[in-house]
């Protein structure tokens, strides 16, 4: 197990390592070659059609989850029906959402997201932003599909080979001042080439589970609408937190607030990336052990990775909030755009979400997401109803208030299913949670005090003061969320996988 979790890790490592090089990289050459306010436009064209990755309807990962869980049953009849019927659910939901995006060039996008740029071009972005939304829909299916015959890590290699070819590919673009039609135009031709590279690839590791429509079978096709629709309504919660408050800042306070705040994000959403694909890669291990009935093992992973996450979202963050005025100059050369009670909000709502996807993926993975959807769909849109008039009033500071409100609120809410999954064991205790909220309400000021006071040191002292902030976070979180038991469980199980031979490498 913990040698598959240990791929995993390391293709989403690296997928995560290209996003980071992905967000240095090309919002610099964006204000460098195009300006603030026009980074702050091309932001918004992709928000206004992120929409469209929802037409997944959550049929992949209900799919993918339930194929899984059958395949290690050995139920194999079910299985290709299942398969057959969520691929032609999916190819006429894109299919036809392919047709209707066309429709684009009917509408006045400039008007409508308030864009400095011809109608024409602006429309021609959106549509091959659109496509390669439904093209990326496309390879999510085919890529999770991996997952059943255990080698999920190869699935995820391709996703790296398109994220890394797409970023070179607009850096080439950015560096010659194309427009955004063709820069959106080019990330289009790339997720194609992905994609048919991953099927042709799947076909070959896999041929006996070849995707076919064959097997269609609308009871089946139908009895999974409502688990795939409530993966849906999760997915549309990313739009709510991710894409409508940017369509808000762009509407009541223009494109280079917009582009600030996409700064401010990225600069935490690169840790967040970290602690995500650490849960993603226990998710093929979660829904295996949820399938076999391990009760034990899937309550050893929540435990164990519960002290890892937490730790690394109070270092980390904290960390990165203390050192954001060095990163705004060595990354964007643009100190004043730092904020420290706006970063401090960020770091904080970037650590609990942290949190929050741990508890979210064991509900996630088990197919146990009815609630959990709704539970963040509603909190999402409270968040957005709220968020309107708060950044009228309080600017981006606003729209943090009520993010950060939405992310504890469901803390708590999904720890309650954790419980239920895990049959209310007495393990499964708040009492982490109560600890990480101790921490960082205690350290959040301390840091943000800080980065604002070291905003004027050269360089390297604040650097070195961050270092160590985090050293010392670090060591408060080593006793507080007990991790000596985790060292001495990740050293058994790492001797076990050197001596495969003897008895403790089994599993």
């Amino acid at each position: 197990m913990l040698e598959r979790m240990l791929k995993l890790l390391a293709a989403l490592v690296s997928l995560q390592g290209i996003a980071l090089l992905t967000q240095l990289l090309l919002p610099s050459l964006f204000l460098r070659n195009y300006g603030m306010s026009a980074y702050g436009e091309w932001i918004v064209l992709s928000s206004a059609v992120t929409y469209l990755g929802t037409l997944n309807f959550g049929i992949t990962t209900y799919a993918s989850n339930e194929m899984t869980m059958l395949y290690h049953r050995g139920e194999m009849e079910a299985y290709h029906r299942l398969q057959s019927s969520s691929l032609v659910l999916l190819s006429s939901i894109l299919g036809l959402a392919a047709v209707l995006l066309s429709g684009v060039f009917a509408l006045p996008v400039s008007r409508i997201l308030r864009l400095h740029m011809p109608v024409r071009e602006a429309a021609t972005t959106v549509f091959f932003f659109g496509c390669s939304a439904l093209v990326a829909i496309a390879i999510e299916y085919v890529s999770s599909m991996f997952m059943v015959v255990g080698r999920l890590a190869r699935g995820s290699a391709w996703r790296n080979a398109q994220a890394l070819l797409n970023t070179l590919v607009l850096t080439a673009l950015l560096l010659k001042h194309q427009p955004f039609s063709v820069l959106a135009g080019a990330t289009l031709v790339v997720s194609v080439l992905a994609f048919s590279a991953c099927t042709i690839d799947f076909f070959r590791i896999a041929p006996e589970l070849k995707l076919s429509f064959r097997q269609w079978h609308w009871p089946t096709a139908q009895a999974s609408l409502k688990p795939s629709g409530m993966f849906g309504l999760i997915f549309l919660q990313n739009i709510l937190v991710f894409q409508v408050p940017v369509l808000f800042l762009q509407r009541l306070l223009g494109g280079s607030s917009v582009a600030v705040f996409a700064f401010m994000r990225t600069i935490f959403s690169m840790v967040r990336q970290m602690t995500t694909a650490l849960g993603s890669s226990m998710g093929p291990e979660i829904t295996r052990s949820y399938g076999g009935g391990e009760w034990p093992t899937l309550m050893r992973l929540y435990h164990m990775s519960e002290k890892l996450i937490f730790t690394l979202a109070i270092v980390c963050n904290l960390g990165v909030l203390a050192l954001s005025p060095v990163l705004l100059v060595v990354w964007l050369h643009k100190p004043g755009l730092f904020t420290a009670s706006n970063y401090a909000l960020m770091a904080l709502t970037s650590a609990v979400m942290s949190i929050k996807d741990h508890k979210f993926f064991f509900q996630y993975c088990t197919n146990e997401h009815r609630e959990l959807a709704l539970i963040s769909f509603i909190s999402y849109l409270l968040m957005c109803v709220a968020a309107y008039p708060l950044i009228i009033f309080f600017g981006i500071t606003g729209l943090l208030s009520a993010w950060l409100v939405a992310e504890i609120s469901q803390v708590f809410l999904i720890y309650r299913l954790n419980r239920q999954l895990f049959n209310y064991d007495a393990s499964v205790t708040l009492y982490p949670v109560y600890r990480f909220f101790a921490i960082t309400l205690l350290a959040v000021p301390l840091c943000s005090w800080l980065a604002q006071r070291g905003a004027k040191w050269p360089k390297i002292e604040l650097t070195a003061a961050a270092a160590g902030a985090m050293i010392v976070l670090f060591s408060a979180c080593y006793a507080l969320f007990h991790l000596g038991q985790l060292r001495e469980l990740m050293g058994k199980k790492l001797s076990a996988m050197l001596r495969p031979e003897g008895p403790e490498a089994v599993v």
